[in-house]
This record gives C-alpha cells, sequence and structure tokens, in this order.
C-alpha cells in the first residue's frame, strides 16, 4: 500500500520522513546540516551557495560595515541622542517588516483579476500626490527669497 511504497509513517505522521533517532544534544546540532545537505541536493549546490553570498555575506556585511558608519554620523556629525537614532532607525525598517504583509494581500485580495498591478499603479498614484504637495510647500517657503 502507499505505506509500503514510502516507507513506515514517522513521528510527525508524514508518509516517507525519516524515522525518528535517539534525541540528545548532538542530534539537535546535527540538524542544520542535514537541512543544507537536503537543500544541496534538491536545489542544487551553486543556488544554496548564491543565496548564502547574497543574503548572507552581502546583507549582514553591509548592514553592520555600514551601520558603523551611520551611527558615527548621527552621533558625531549631527550630535543627535542615541535614543532619537534608535526612533528615527524605525522608519527605514518599516518596510521590510511590511514587505510580507503586502505579498500576501497582493496575492490573497487580486482587483479586478489583475494581482500585482493596480497595486503598484495605486502605490505610484498616492507617491506622486505626497511628493506634489511637498514641491508645493517647498515652493511656498522658496517663494519669498526669490
Amino acid at each position: 500500500m502507499l505505506e509500503e511504497e514510502h516507507g513506515a509513517m514517522g513521528a510527525d505522521g508524514l508518509a516517507g520522513s525519516a524515522p525518528e533517532r535517539g534525541g540528545g544534544w548532538a542530534e539537535a546540532a546535527l540538524e542544520p546540516v542535514r537541512w543544507v545537505r537536503m537543500l544541496c541536493r534538491e536545489l542544487g549546490a551553486t543556488f544554496v551557495a548564491g543565496v548564502v553570498l547574497v543574503y548572507g555575506l552581502n546583507q549582514g556585511f553591509a548592514g553592520s560595515f555600514f551601520r558603523v558608519a551611520s551611527d558615527y554620523y548621527w552621533k558625531d556629525v549631527q550630535r543627535v541622542q542615541p535614543a532619537t537614532v534608535q526612533f528615527l532607525s524605525i522608519f527605514f525598517h518599516v518596510p521590510w517588516v511590511l514587505k510580507p504583509l503586502w505579498g500576501v494581500m497582493t496575492d490573497v485580495f487580486p482587483v479586478r483579476g489583475y494581482r500585482r498591478r493596480p497595486y503598484f499603479v495605486f502605490s505610484g498614484q498616492s507617491s506622486m500626490n505626497d511628493e506634489s504637495i511637498h514641491l508645493s510647500q517647498l515652493m511656498d517657503e522658496t517663494r519669498h527669497l526669490l
């Protein structure tokens, strides 16, 4: 039957899953290695290496390296208090936190059969409206200088 073709049921009840091994800290420590091996087998070693290089090293190095420079700039050049810098850094991270929510929303709620196009048009239009408001305020402020 199905169990004979795919092996015995595993501990989590899925057919074909690996049988439960004898626990312990060594098994837990080797689990990430097994997971990476499985990814390499399923997706290819070059793809996994590319993902690690792009996301791991690039974003990790850039985030930590440029964080030092930006902290120096805020503290020594702009003379901003650390609590204020922390508050302002929230605004840089909000789009990345909301990105998964935005992706799910565009996939779940299509507008007239389109999934992403209406959301891009809406966000582009709202950005243009916002920029036109800022530009008009800037023109009003600089008008007296001319």
